[in-house]
This record gives structure tokens, sequence and C-alpha cells, in this order.
């Protein structure tokens, strides 16, 4: 109808979770297995899970450990829908 004007509806938006993994590898020394377990527990506390763990033991007395750690951490993407 001519003149006439029809309100359009509200824009409904609906959020949208995307999840998703971040990954992270670390090469990690140490000289006692307590202070791994204190970098484990410190990227624990951030919320970071280990997926893999490989440990190089010192070839020479005096020399530290090593270890390679693989890491995953959930990461959440919000969009909006219309």
């Amino acid at each position: 109808m001519p003149g006439v004007r029809i309100p359009l509806p509200p824009q409904i938006v609906i959020p949208v979770f995307i999840s998703m993994w971040e990954y992270n590898r670390l090469k990690i020394e140490f000289d006692k297995v307590q202070e791994l377990l204190d970098e484990l527990n410190t990227l624990g506390a951030d919320g970071w899970e280990i997926v893999w763990y490989e440990e190089t033991k010192p070839k020479k007395f005096g020399e530290k450990y090593e270890s390679i750690v693989l890491f995953k951490k959930e990461k959440t993407c919000v969009r909006e829908k219309t």
C-alpha cells in the first residue's frame, strides 16, 4: 500500500559457541622432578592439558633433564548469528 510503512521485526541475535583447541609445544629443562612438576602445575592452572610427553635423560652427570611436552587448551570463540 502506498504511504503505509510496515515496521520490520527487531533483529534477533543468537550467540553461537564454537569450541576449538589451541596447542602449544614446550621444551622444559630441569634438574629435579619437582622443578618440572611446578612448571606443569603452573601451566595446568591456566587450563593447559598434557597431550604428549617425552623425556631425555642427561648424557653426563650434572647436565639437566630435557622434556618435550605437547599441551592443548580449549579455546571458545563466540560468533553472533542473525
